[in-house]
């Protein structure tokens, strides 16, 4: 059986409650990563692919909670679009980046589970310092309401994508992207070049998806129970939909 983290565990609980139709991508998220790891000595191909598929089932429940709390432009993405799904991961990677600075920083933000009137929730807590020099923990309401900006302007991530292209070898996001997007079908379908077969370390890659589904289902648990429109998620929305403009030309070419 797949071995989860404790906070993991308890994100699968908390999953439960929550509404149609992000619950159910949730659960079929966690469902396939755990099936990939029963079945990945028996067919490795298949494990593989049931892997991304968990994948992008957490993206979609991310554009679930997004649509449902009518962020603005959230009626642009398409849960069922296999580039929309495939972008979030390099997406994220570029925004963790972005906030290294702030990880490093005084504020030593952390994620937390903390029940509040009998029900449990994933926030973000920070490091404050009182006027008296003590420090305490502060916990932002909602858990995403904030911005971040630099030069006093809004960013946008152009820039940690441009290097995150680069180190993949791609002259742009959108080569890199278009070849996550077909990941999938490479991996069960014959080519030119013969019958694929995963070479890698199958039990380090689908731990790592593993972790990468349970951070997707974090994220669409600290956005799906809030009413409030929150900074911070407009935002990365904003310059994610920037992103997939440029995506979205190259859609038709693509061959699924």
């Amino acid at each position: 059986m797949l071995e989860l983290t404790e906070l993991q565990e308890h994100v699968e609980g908390l999953i439960l409650g929550t509404p149609s139709p992000g619950k159910h991508s949730a659960r079929s998220a966690i469902r396939h990563i755990q099936k990939a790891w029963e079945i990945r000595e028996l067919d490795r191909e298949m494990a593989g692919f049931r892997a991304i598929t968990g994948e992008e089932e957490s993206a979609s429940a991310i554009y679930h909670a997004l649509k449902r709390r009518r962020y603005n432009g959230a009626d642009k993405l398409d849960p069922r679009n296999h580039v929309h799904k495939a972008a979030l991961y390099p997406f994220l990677i570029a925004v963790s980046q972005a906030l290294q600075p702030l990880a490093k920083s005084e504020l030593e933000p952390r994620l937390e589970l903390k029940e509040e009137n009998g029900r449990k929730r994933i926030r973000s807590r920070v490091t404050v310092t009182t006027p008296s020099g003590d420090s305490m923990w502060a916990y932002p309401e909602p858990p995403l309401h904030y911005t971040l900006t630099i030069n006093d302007k809004l960013h946008d991530f152009s820039e940690e994508l441009a290097k995150l292209a680069n180190e993949k070898s791609a002259k742009d996001m959108i080569t890199a992207i278009r070849g996550a997007a077909n990941l999938r079908n490479q991996i069960i379908y014959a080519s030119q070049q013969g019958i694929p077969s995963l070479s890698e370390s199958l039990d380090k890659y689908l731990l790592k998806r593993r972790d990468v589904i349970f951070r997707n289902l974090i994220i669409y648990l600290m956005i799906d129970p809030y009413r409030e429109k929150q900074l911070f998620v407009q935002q990365s929305l904003a310059a994610f939909l920037k992103m997939l403009k440029l995506v979205q030309k190259q859609e038709l070419i693509l061959e699924w």
